[in-house]
């Protein structure tokens, strides 16, 4: 298995679009079409034989191309899954993987799906110890409980103990 040559997906598209535009000018004859397209590329020969070959294999999917592999070689063992054969050549055409498309996702649902939302179906919140407590509000009268004596809440507002002055050592 001996690679003759390859094509880019790029340059395969470029060649489908140049090849409609000459065809919607209204040349219908093979030869001609090959010729303009050869003039165009700048190939000729064996090449452009397997450029238009290559064309004729992806046309329908055009959009999705990485590139189209041609090889030489007498046993088909050999060769890779998916060529085409077309004489004594093998063109393999390589597709860009396409990505699939993600579901969407419901945010309402946690992740077994019941729908719980963010905090397990809880109102009000995470709760204290036993589950009761409702994120720090007085269950009797809507207001924030009291802090402890020993909080910071408890604390005065006076200023700290002063500390000593630095005084600078003079020399003696």
């Amino acid at each position: 298995m001996r690679t003759v040559t390859e094509f880019p997906g790029v340059v395969l598209r470029q060649v489908i679009g140049a090849r409609s535009t000459i065809v919607a000018a209204g040349t219908t004859a093979d030869e001609e079409i090959q010729a303009k397209l050869g003039e165009q590329f700048k190939v000729d020969g064996e090449r452009l034989t397997h450029l238009l070959k290559a064309v004729s294999l992806t046309t329908e999917k055009a959009d999705s191309i990485a590139r189209v592999r041609v090889f030489a070689g007498e046993d088909e063992t050999k060769m890779p899954k998916g060529v085409h054969k077309e004489g004594e050549f093998y063109y393999l055409v390589e597709f860009v993987p396409v990505p699939v498309k993600a579901e969407k996702h419901d945010r309402s649902k946690d992740r077994d799906g019941k729908g719980k939302g963010k905090h397990g179906g809880k109102k009000g919140g995470r709760g204290g110890r036993d589950g009761n407590d409702r994120g720090g509000r007085n269950s009797k009268d809507g207001r924030r409980d009291q802090r402890p004596e020993g909080g910071p809440a408890a604390q005065t507002s006076a200023s700290p103990t002063p500390r000593p002055a630095i005084k600078p050592v003079s020399a003696s």
